[in-house]
């Protein structure tokens, strides 16, 4: 990346945090596909979680 080479550019120390939340309205929250929307995404964020909220363990998903 371009960023790499200027060091003016350097990423801030400690790194930002930033809450992720997801919103499914109630009655759609049975809805096999909106289901198996959260499931992945869920799955994809996951690894993410460190650099979302650094020192902060994963919640499960309800």
């Amino acid at each position: 990346m371009l960023a790499a080479r200027q060091p003016q550019l350097a990423p801030p120390s400690p790194p930002p945090e930033r809450a992720l939340w997801l919103g499914v309205h109630r009655d759609t929250r049975a809805v096999p596909r909106v289901k198996a929307l959260v499931a992945h995404l869920a799955g994809a964020l996951r690894p993410l979680a460190k650099a979302l909220r650094p020192g902060a363990r994963p919640r499960a998903i309800r």
